[in-house]
């Protein structure tokens, strides 16, 4: 056990180490919503708002990341060159990241040591976020931070720590806000109805109720709503929208690409397929007590964190993989758990799991340690871009984290989730040329695209269609319909007029072999 739990530390810090050597040479592994966080971090350390474009306030992010991404934006000032903070983020994220495999690891050594199979559950999560499948946990984002607030969490569930949960509880609702309502309230329901007292579910209530209140009363301060923007507008939340494509788009995908992708990358067929099969090992003896706490409350907050993706996504596109993070480390480690505790049959089950583990883990970090580190090709897009725009333009787009964070240009985003609500009113009333010309806006973004990517089974998001231009994307046009979404009441705003005459800037990007694509900027109006 403390072998493998070693081993997995170890592959650990060489990915850790591989990621930080990357972004040191140049190369881009963050999401452009992770440019999100910079822009605003960086806005708000040089005048003290919390805005993206420098004049519409927002509250489109999750706060305890931010707040991590704050300090170290405030730690090496306003002005740090843009790479030396990616950088930072990167280590500041890697370290969080083997904290987490650490913990899991360790914690999977002292239940071995006192005969809890949880042990097993526990490893098999550090082996996990040891595997390939750890790429998600070097974007930027918010998903490394919550990953490790979960483990502490399992941990401190088997161990019957009720305080320590509750704590945990609060911060995970701070680092992920969705999980608010789909890990902790079915927690602390179910410690309410287990224990059968007040006290016991008041214990693990009371910290995520006074953090979920001041920043309800945060929100409502700041912008007038008691959520986030970027929430309102993402999530159709507590109304649901069925979306069964999700469950199809993995195996269309695989029918054409391999069926290895479906258990290559996190998708949502793997995540139901542990979620699913874990219960269908619930009818033997579970074992100790301390094993028997973490299960339920752990594969309950699986099961809602799944059903979330299924249900209640406003947006059409692919589910982003570091969605199913969370409820994939859940529903591993009780199936780990349960697995275990079920004699010799599941010790042959867990034991395949952690050799398939190991083995792809040990693959995927020789090749994390070989990877190339060079400069990015995102990243030369956006510095040729800066390059080639006026130093007083204001570019507006959708998708424009890292164009605001890598130009230096004011960038106004136009999807909304890092915008205000009264963007959303001026859309629905058909005011968006007046609502770019108010903001000072000099230049309009898009990609382009020749075809709708219909390979992967999904609609067009109904943000990108204007961009399904085979002419504009080709050059051969005269003017191009422009228009964006707005989420908060579905429908689309007016459109404005980009003339081929008003150019700016075209780059042809690397397609996927099922679509050409552009990028292209306009002066406007």
């Amino acid at each position: 056990m403390a072998a493998l739990a070693a081993g997995a530390c170890v592959l650990a810090l060489v990915r850790a180490w591989s990621v930080v050597a990357i972004a040191r040479a140049g190369g881009n592994q963050f999401q452009d919503d992770a440019f999100y966080y910079l822009v605003i971090a960086r806005n708000l350390v040089a005048d003290g708002r919390l805005t993206f474009d420098g004049v519409h306030v927002t509250n489109g992010f999750h706060p305890l990341w931010f707040a991590v991404v704050a300090v170290v934006q405030a730690s090496l000032g306003a002005h740090a060159d843009p790479g030396r903070v990616v950088v930072a983020i990167s280590c500041v994220e890697q370290l969080l990241y083997v904290g987490a495999v650490a913990l899991a690891g360790a914690c999977a050594i002292r239940a071995a040591r006192r005969g809890d199979p949880a042990a097993a559950g526990l490893l098999l999560v550090a082996w996990l976020y040891a595997s390939p499948l750890a790429w998600v946990m070097r974007q930027g984002m918010e998903t490394t931070l919550a990953a490790l607030l979960l483990v502490a969490l399992l941990v401190a569930t088997t161990a019957g720590r009720a305080r320590t949960q509750g704590v945990l509880l609060a911060l995970l609702c701070l680092a992920r806000l969705d999980t608010a309502v789909f890990v902790a309230l079915p927690w602390i329901a179910w410690a309410g109805w287990r224990a059968r007292s007040w006290r016991a579910c008041a214990t693990l209530a009371w910290p995520v109720v006074v953090v979920v209140a001041l920043d309800t009363t945060f929100n409502l301060a700041l912008t007038g709503h008691a959520v986030p923007i970027s929430g309102a507008l993402k999530s159709a939340f507590p109304w649901p929208r069925w979306q069964p494509g999700f469950l199809a788009e993995p195996l269309i995908i695989a029918r054409s690409a391999g069926w290895a992708t479906l258990v290559a990358s996190w998708n949502l067929v793997l995540l139901a397929a542990v979620v699913v099969a874990t219960p269908l090992l619930l009818a033997g003896r579970i074992g100790t007590r301390g094993a028997r706490h973490g299960l339920a409350p752990a594969w309950i907050a699986a099961l809602a964190l799944t059903l979330n993706l299924v249900l209640f996504q406003r947006w059409d596109k692919s589910i982003d993989p570091r969605y199913f993070v969370l409820p994939g480390t859940a529903a591993l480690f009780v199936l780990g758990t349960v697995a275990v505790a079920r004699g010799r049959a599941g010790y042959a089950l867990t034991g395949a799991l952690l050799a398939a583990l190991v083995a792809w883990s040990v693959a995927g970090a020789w090749a994390m340690a070989h990877a190339a580190r060079e400069p990015d090709p995102l990243t030369r897009l956006m510095r040729d871009i800066g390059t080639a725009l006026p130093a007083d333009a204001v570019v507006a787009g959708t998708d424009t984290g890292a164009l605001g964070f890598w130009t230096g240009r004011r960038v106004v985003n136009l999807d909304g989730v890092v915008n205000d609500w009264a963007y959303q009113d001026a859309l629905r009333e058909g005011r968006l040329g007046a609502w770019l010309a108010a903001a000072g806006v000099t230049h309009v973004a898009s990609g382009l695209w020749d075809r709708a990517p219909a390979y992967t089974g999904r609609p067009v998001e109904p943000m990108y269609r204007q961009g399904v231009d085979p002419a504009a994307e080709s050059g051969a046009y005269a003017t191009h319909r422009f228009y964006v979404h707005a989420y908060r009441y579905g429908v689309d705003s007016d459109a404005i007029t980009l003339r081929r005459d008003r150019e700016v800037f075209r780059r042809e990007l690397p397609g996927d072999g099922w679509n050409r694509t552009a990028f292209v900027i306009w002066r406007w109006p």
